[in-house]
């Protein structure tokens, strides 16, 4: 019995050696800088302060010696990987630590992901297909498993170039259409928008801090947003009918704000700006007409900030609604036309975050011509409402993921708005 407890001892110890090896603090290194680029005419300053793990805790693929080739699985979480010797592949194998490796990519391989995130994933396994090839076992990994204190701001900061760029959906100046867009035809009714378009401005920004590899707070946003453009429809009516028209563009297709590291870290903010155009016309008889509206919206700023104390709080837009009606026509016309321009303004911060913001401003046109009178005019109304949607991609407080893992609002709703009445001649 005497020699059993001290041999328990050094066997406790033993355990109390490894759990500790196992749960002990990592390596971490400060990184602190700045980054600019310029999009779209927009400088744009990333500032960050971190504190984080090690370069060697990191292994990018775009820098492995010999490797040729990485594919996905279905689920991105096994990578087959190519070498071109069976030395690189070992190499490989050792340079990873299973649990506290992780792998990146920015370059070559980081379009393995079909989601477009950029490549970030712990390592959980490998496991050698023969002596050129093997298969690399991960997970997706976030922020605040690589980074035990964060701060980062990106703002925009003055112009560079031509700040004048235009962003828009059929238009090469934000001031006139490019081309005529044909949204419906038959035997009985032709609509055409020859003078629709869509020009757009706004500055992304965004504000992420991590405190002891807890996310503590996330913000971002658009600030001077605004929108003009036109919605003018040529329709041409046979007999009595109606129709419904529900197409999307691209106004800004997936446009990268900030691709960088943070020593090895990858980190990725983009947007982009899909337009919905929706079209449902009635008329009661044969008859032509040109009518709508040059639109000019002043939306102002719109953000969305997170705490675990306050979840999500929306700083909601004061805007303004400017329409100019146009029409032309034949005297006997009598029908009705609501048509909306709605874009949607999406900011992705990958591994973290997607911020949506929903504008939904539709145009109600009343058309009346009497053959009698010679004239024809049209009641012009118009209603708005501003959505916005939320979406967090890192692990937070049990207690609040079923709150704070999506978030959707309307954040206003205008309405039936009088616009006026306009009458030819």
């Amino acid at each position: 019995n005497s020699q059993t407890v001290p041999n328990m001892r050094w066997i406790l110890f033993a355990f109390a050696a490894v759990a500790f090896a196992a749960f002990r603090e990592p390596l971490t290194t400060s990184r602190v800088g700045s980054v600019s680029t310029c999009v779209s005419g927009q400088k744009y300053v990333l500032s960050y302060s971190t504190e984080g793990l090690t370069d060697d805790a990191f292994v990018d693929l775009d820098t492995v010696k010999g490797l040729t080739g990485v594919q996905c699985d279905i689920d991105q979480t096994r990578f087959l990987l190519n070498f071109d010797t069976a030395d690189h592949q070992t190499q490989f194998a050792n340079s990873l630590t299973q649990y506290t490796s992780f792998v990146t990519s920015t370059g070559n391989f980081a379009g393995c992901l079909a989601n477009g995130d950029v490549l970030l994933h712990r390592v959980t396994g490998f496991n050698p297909v023969n002596t050129r090839q093997a298969e690399l076992l991960t997970v997706p990994a976030k922020y605040d498993e690589v980074l035990k204190d964060a701060n980062m701001t990106l703002t925009r900061s003055g112009s560079c170039g031509n700040d004048q760029i235009c962003l828009g959906v059929n238009t090469n100046d934000c001031r006139n259409p490019a081309t005529t867009i044909p949204l419906y035809k038959n035997d009985y009714l032709d609509l055409t928008c020859q003078d629709c378009f869509l020009g757009a401005h706004a500055e992304v920004f965004f504000t992420l801090q991590i405190t002891l590899w807890k996310l503590t707070h996330v913000a971002g946003g658009l600030r001077n947003i605004a929108i003009e453009g036109a919605l003018v429809l040529d329709l041409e009516s046979q007999a009595r009918w109606s129709a419904g028209v529900d197409k999307t563009y691209s106004l800004v297709g997936p446009t990268v704000v900030m691709n960088f590291k943070i020593g090895v870290i990858p980190v990725r903010i983009w947007f982009e700006i899909p337009v919905q155009v929706k079209v449902n016309a009635m008329f009661a008889e044969q008859a032509s007409a040109q009518a709508g509206a040059k639109i000019n919206y002043v939306i102002g700023d719109w953000n969305v900030d997170w705490t675990p104390q306050n979840h999500w709080v929306v700083a909601k837009p004061s805007p303004k609604f400017s329409y100019q009606p146009v029409l032309t026509g034949s005297a006997n016309i009598r029908g009705r036309v609501d048509a909306a321009i709605i874009p949607t303004f999406k900011m992705h911060v990958d591994n973290l975050a997607d911020f949506d913001l929903t504008l939904d401003p539709t145009l109600h046109l009343a058309l009346l011509g009497t053959s009698q009178a010679q004239q024809v005019c049209a009641d012009l109304t118009y209603d708005a409402i501003i959505s916005t949607r939320t979406a967090l991609k890192i692990d937070i407080n049990w207690l609040n993921i079923h709150v704070d893992k999506e978030w959707n609002a309307e954040i206003m709703n205008t309405g039936i708005q009088p616009i006026g009445r306009k009458c030819l001649p």
